[in-house]
């Protein structure tokens, strides 16, 4: 019903595919284990996912991105997107972090943004989570991986135009990976 609607492109905020990042953030009802049948289903449906995906979470390590990237990969989402976990003034998130010795990187929140992290976590300083971040987002948008998820994929010869619509976004965020600028939706 939803893709005869008119969507076809729905945006899944999976945050993680660690349960236990996902408990951490009140998402204990999410199961990763679940998240290739979903996103099967859906484009199955006729609709392309897009997905949100949390970088920095205390239980990440150089390994569990490294997972992160090869489900992202494996599981025919069309716009892998990534946010480094970041403590805005204000939230919940800020309070808990101010309150443990070291855990924020920098007070300066004219760095806090979606690609640079300014969070200490158990496993990762916030350099390391930084450059952990823009390896993945390099790994995903390479020539290689794009062209799996757009050309080379079932749905090119099942939405053609669609297909070349993302194949031009992946491009388009691949060019802002390369000059260092965290993809946007144009």
């Amino acid at each position: 019903a939803v893709a005869e609607s008119g969507c076809y492109v729905l945006s899944f905020g999976l945050e993680n595919i660690n349960p236990d990042a996902l408990r951490s953030v009140g998402k204990s009802w999410c199961d990763p284990n679940d998240y290739y049948r979903i996103i099967k289903t859906v484009n199955d449906a006729g609709i392309e996912v897009a997905s949100e995906m949390i970088v920095g979470m205390d239980t990440d390590t150089p390994s569990s991105l490294e997972e992160t990237a090869r489900f992202a990969e494996n599981s025919n989402i069309v716009a892998p997107k990534f946010y480094c976990l970041t403590p805005i003034p204000g939230t919940q998130l800020n309070k808990q972090m101010s309150e443990e010795s070291g855990r924020i990187a920098s007070s300066d929140v004219l760095e806090y943004k979606p690609s640079k992290s300014v969070l200490n976590t158990p496993n990762m300083s916030a350099d390391e989570i930084t450059r952990e971040y823009w390896k993945l987002y390099k790994r995903l948008y390479s020539v290689k991986n794009i062209l799996k998820r757009t050309l080379f994929n079932k749905r090119m010869l099942k939405h053609p135009a669609r297909t070349l619509f993302f194949l031009g976004v992946n491009l388009v965020y691949r060019s802002q990976i390369k000059r260092g600028v965290a993809p946007n939706i144009f």
